[in-house]
């Protein structure tokens, strides 16, 4: 049996940012990372690029590729 990811609503999402909370969250393409323990998403900030959010219409102003997504597995996933 195939492991179901819990969904999250965007509010959720966005308390995971890293100041509200200490959990750092981000998704991308439907899906959630925990970015906690990234050391370049310190208190919830990755360059320009927040925590708590959709980071998928984003991806093109990040100085990498969304192949940097493959590093993580994702936690659950944005419900819509």
């Amino acid at each position: 049996m195939e492991h179901e990811l819990p969904e999250y609503t965007e509010r959720q999402l966005s308390l995971k940012n890293g100041q509200d909370s200490p959990e750092i969250w981000v998704a991308y393409k439907g899906l959630i990372y925990d970015m906690t323990h990234s050391l370049k998403w310190y208190r919830g900030m990755h360059y320009h690029h927040w925590s708590g959010q959709d980071l998928t219409d984003e991806i093109d102003k990040a100085p990498h590729s969304e192949q940097v997504f493959l590093k993580f597995l994702p936690i659950g996933k944005l419900k819509k």
